[in-house]
């Protein structure tokens, strides 16, 4: 479920190879780098390292199947930052919400956040209660891909665009996390291993 609050359209997905078939549809219909911005959770460092050694090569080429998926991001997206968000842990962001967590450094960093990232999604026109959800969202392993739409036409044609690629019912999730006994996103949680998302992912799937 992608939501539309003030002409930006947030939605979640539980796999980062998702992102780039929206990425890929957005860009076709006219969306470009600037309004678009993607947050993935890198728990298992492989999407910083795809995004270092494009910064040193300047190729954007990877070898069959390495990092298609991020390339293709990498391609249609102004910005990259590599950071660690308090909370989340490892994310590689790009588009204007690179710039809100890191202050407005741009280009691939290794460090922590300069911003929460509820407080820059806050910035971004969500209430801060949805916010914390969405920050849980990344926080568990997912996916956030944002849109800067220009008028109310414009953002409800990427919200058609991106509920064609099975974004995560957020508010379903929240009732999961919820039963489970989440209170809200914590910025002093320890952030979730790539063995707890595994997890995580499998318990969505058989539930």
């Amino acid at each position: 479920m992608a939501l539309n609050m003030a002409h930006t359209v947030i939605a979640l997905y539980d796999h980062f190879n998702q992102v780039p078939h929206v990425i890929e549809t957005l860009s076709k219909a006219g969306y470009s780098g600037p309004s678009i911005s993607v947050i993935a959770n890198d728990a298992a460092g492989e999407y910083a390292r795809y995004a270092l050694r494009q910064d040193v090569t300047h190729s954007g080429n990877f070898a069959a199947g390495e990092g298609a998926g991020f390339n293709g991001i990498v391609g249609a997206l102004i910005g990259l930052a590599a950071a660690l968000i308090p909370g989340v842990g490892p994310v590689l962001a790009a588009g204007p919400l690179a710039a809100a967590l890191t202050g407005g450094i741009v280009g691939v960093i290794n460090g922590a956040a300069t911003r929460g990232i509820v407080s820059a999604l806050v910035d971004l026109s969500l209430p801060a209660e949805d916010a914390g959800c969405f920050a849980e969202g990344v926080r568990r392993g997912g996916t956030l891909l944002i849109v800067h739409a220009p008028n109310e036409l414009a953002a409800q044609q990427a919200l058609e665009i991106m509920e064609q690629f099975e974004p995560v019912d957020i508010d379903a999730r929240v009732e999961q996390w919820r039963a489970a006994g989440w209170a809200g996103f914590d910025a002093t949680a320890w952030p979730y291993t790539a063995e707890q998302i595994e997890q995580e992912r499998r318990s969505y799937s058989s539930g």
